[in-house]
């Protein structure tokens, strides 16, 4: 996954681009061109050529997907802007390479190479060179010699057929672990404001060209996608079970989702039909337009599940998308951007730039040219999503916290809603918006089912990640582990096992508790379930809609009347019935109250990345 690369092998793979005739015209790229820590500038040369080169060609072949790269990045003596529409010239010398690199023989043949390394180590600014490397261009399109200075530059996709790559001297920020090991999976550089209004930008211009594409062939575009989802599956799952921690088994269910989802809105593109309305004088009718460039927002627990929720539909409907994955797991949603590309997605229509919340996702909130923000987190920063919105008016889709109800009937089969509610809490380990951590059971049937439930917990599988018998692992991040662990006071009624070393381990835990406990009132967001009794069907509707939240929640009972007078009780977006299940491609997904407002998934999901038009036709002479 993570590959630095010396310039022994860049000049090596310029020379077979060159004998190929790989290397295109040179495009702009955000280079630093001064000593601040922070300066950047628009540089056109040639040089900039090869190491473009370099990362479409390791793109191609599969070698180098996410890439921190040592390339040369500061200009130390002055280059002009180049005509970046220009031809290359026939004939390019090969890049000279001198160096005192441990393990590299840096070496190659051209005229003037000891001469021109000279010049450049003459005119270097005095700006350290660690990795002690030189890197001579010679062009007929210069004046002389550039000397560059090597720095780490990282690969942004920002713009699916072209590779942004954005180089400075800053540190790398951001270093991407496995939860269950603590071992790096990779390091990037975290995008900031720059990096941000360039994807928009990117996005708002590829919008007049994706919103008038021919609905079938959009829709063949999105079927390619969920192909390679498909065909890309087992890699997808691989990626997605390291960087997020989740078991092997459920990362292959969440894939799979990925890839129906794709194919669901596919279908979709033209059957979000408007409406004939009639009117007196004439015709009236409507239409359902793109937004425009839109922000999507995803979480770290599932995060190529749900940017998929988000994409499907805004591509669908013909807008362009600037996706911010979550600093803590970008990794699934970057490969993602590479198959889209792969599939022919046009340049510009997707965007995926990684950074803080605080930064990326706070420039998208208030940038003038998103239309719209698809937020999935946390009810706090959901607050904070829709005060910046307010700035410039921008259209809102909220998927945010929960705390969810699982309401057993003492006349439901209590063995199998005791069997079916660990999953219901403890899979992704309890991080789940929809984890039903409100047990809530008829008091005459309390101890048994409490009995059932210990049994069921005890054969909960916790382990490593990858492999196909396990069912829970670890915990997102050591902070994590501790915010969770601050929620359990006193001795649980049972608390599971975990691995010994390395890993942000937390058991699964049942506690007892009352509706008015911090643990029945609060998001605990982990493996923590608390089982609270009630005394008949009224006692059970007011503590199920007794919470801030209402996202999700379920219903055992073996009478029919009973569960649909309480489904329409009960204050929640989506509610199943002698299940636990929530979430369905063909079916609306989305909350009541603070877990936030719009839909996802389905046809009603379409709404949400579309505004409404209506025309008069009149019929008057």
């Amino acid at each position: 996954m993570l590959e630095l690369l010396n310039l022994q092998r860049l000049h090596r793979v310029h020379g077979w681009l060159h004998r190929r005739g790989r290397l295109g015209r040179p495009r702009a790229l955000s280079f630093c061109g001064g000593s601040g820590g922070e300066c950047r500038q628009q540089l056109r040369h040639p040089s900039i050529v090869l190491g473009e080169a370099l990362l479409e060609l390791e793109l191609e072949t599969g070698l180098l997907r996410h890439a921190l790269v040592e390339l040369p990045a500061r200009v130390a003596d002055h280059v002009a802007d180049q005509d970046a529409d220009r031809e290359p010239p026939e004939e390019r010398r090969e890049p000279v390479v001198r160096g005192n690199r441990p393990g590299s023989a840096q070496r190659a043949e051209g005229d003037g190479a000891d001469q021109h390394a000279g010049e450049c180590a003459d005119r270097d600014s005095g700006t350290s060179d660690s990795a002690g490397l030189r890197l001579v261009v010679r062009d007929e399109r210069l004046d002389g010699p550039v000397c560059l200075v090597p720095l780490r530059c990282h690969v942004f996709f920002i713009g699916l057929r072209s590779v942004a790559l954005e180089c400075s001297n800053r540190p790398v920020t951001l270093t991407v672990i496995n939860p269950a090991t603590e071992a790096p999976l990779a390091q990037l550089e975290q995008a900031g404001v720059e990096e941000t209004d360039g994807a928009v930008l990117r996005a708002k211009a590829a919008f007049p060209a994706w919103r008038a594409l021919a609905a079938a062939d959009r829709a063949r575009l999105l079927r390619r996608l969920a192909t390679l989802v498909e065909e890309h599956g087992e890699e997808l799952a691989r990626l997605e079970s390291r960087n997020v921690g989740k078991p092997i088994g459920g990362a292959r269910g969440e894939v799979g989702m990925v890839a129906q989802v794709f194919h669901f809105y596919a279908g979709a593109v033209d059957k979000h039909y408007g409406e004939t309305i009639p009117v007196a004088g004439g015709e009236a009718f409507t239409f359902r337009e793109p937004l425009g460039v839109v922000g999507l927002i995803v979480p770290w627990n599932f995060p190529l599940n749900i940017a998929s929720w988000k994409l499907g539909p805004a591509l669908t409907m013909g807008n362009t998308v600037v996706l911010k994955p979550a600093e803590l797991t970008p990794l699934s949603t970057l490969r993602l951007a590479e198959l889209a590309l792969e599939a022919g997605i046009p340049e510009g229509v997707l965007n995926v730039v990684v950074g803080k919340g605080s930064i990326v996702g706070t420039r998208l909130v208030e940038h003038p040219d998103v239309a719209k923000i698809a937020f999935t987190g946390s009810t706090e920063v959901g607050r904070l999503v829709m005060s910046g919105a307010a700035g410039t008016i921008k259209r809102v889709t909220l998927e945010l916290g929960g705390k969810s109800g699982n309401v057993v009937f003492a006349d439901a089969d209590l063995e199998r809603a005791a069997a079916a509610a660990p999953y219901a809490v403890f899979d992704n380990a309890g991080q789940d918006c929809c984890a039903r951590s409100r047990i809530l059971v008829e008091r005459s049937a309390y101890d048994r089912f409490a009995e059932l439930l210990i049994q069921a917990t005890e054969a909960l599988k916790v382990g490593d990640p990858e492999d196909d018998e396990t069912e829970m692992g670890p915990l997102i991040s050591a902070a994590h582990r501790a915010t969770v662990a601050g929620f359990v006071d006193g001795e649980p009624l049972y608390r599971g096992r975990t691995p010994a070393g390395k890993g942000f381990w937390y058991p699964p835990t049942l506690v007892e508790a009352t509706n008015d406990d911090r643990i029945a009132r609060e998001e605990v967001f982990g493996p923590v379930a608390a089982l609270i009794p009630f005394a008949g069907e009224a006692e059970a509707v007011r503590l199920a809609n007794d919470t801030p939240y209402g996202l999700s929640g379920s219903i055992w009972t073996r009478d029919g009347a009973r569960a649909l007078r309480v489904a329409r009780a009960i204050d929640t977006g989506v509610l199943s019935v002698n299940s636990n299940s929530s979430v369905r491609v063909t079916t609306p997904f989305g909350g009541f109250k603070q877990s936030g407002f719009g839909r996802e998934l389905g046809m009603h999901a379409l709404d949400g990345y579309s505004e409404v038009k209506s025309v008069f036709f009149s019929t008057e002479g």
